[in-house]
């Protein structure tokens, strides 16, 4: 009887007590080739759009992988909440950080092309749908998975003065120093 009774004791340990393994980063790194496969049908097909509906197509698309890799992000630092905080990334992250890093340099022209036509077609109701979701999902893009813990005091600055020309130094007093 005491055998089983250990036994179970020990079954019991072994699932009550969370063991805790290194994060698996698998997910993220399929995440990052997914990403970079969205951007390149992406690249692809940008050079043959040449109208609004084109357009809010490829914005769309970019949209959608930023989305997608945000959810990715959000999924990982949720099932590894103990890589928060940690004064710098692990070093499984340093291959996705350097993957991300050359998005710049290897999707040169993809940004301004996307901007160009979105400036070109900014009175079309689809594009400015678009460049809205786009600009939703880079924000969320940028918060997503959170792996820094947010300090407790917040961080504030002083104001900046506004430097606006005025014709002489009196009329910069009055702006600087507001009405008086």
């Amino acid at each position: 009887m005491k055998p089983l009774v250990r036994l179970l004791a020990l079954a019991f340990v072994c699932y009550a007590l969370p063991i805790s393994a290194a994060p698996n980063y698998t997910g993220m790194n399929q995440a990052v080739t997914n990403y970079f496969a969205a951007l390149d049908v992406i690249d692809k097909k940008l050079p043959s759009v040449d109208n609004a509906a084109g357009t809010a197509e490829m914005i769309n698309a970019w949209a959608l992988a930023n989305e997608i890799f945000a959810d990715a992000t959000d999924q990982f630092a949720a099932q590894n909440p103990q890589i928060r905080g940690l004064p710098k990334p692990p070093e499984e992250f340093a291959k996705i950080i350097g993957r991300l890093n050359k998005l710049n340099t290897d999707y040169p022209k993809l940004a301004s092309s996307i901007g160009k036509l979105g400036q070109q077609f900014k009175d079309d109701p689809e594009v400015l749908k678009a460049l809205l979701r786009f600009q939703k999902s880079l924000i969320r893009l940028h918060i997503s998975g959170e792996l820094q813990k947010p300090t407790a005091t917040p961080v504030t600055k002083e104001p900046r003065k506004c430097r606006l020309p005025a014709s002489s130094s009196a009329q910069r007093r009055r702006i600087s120093t507001g009405p008086q």
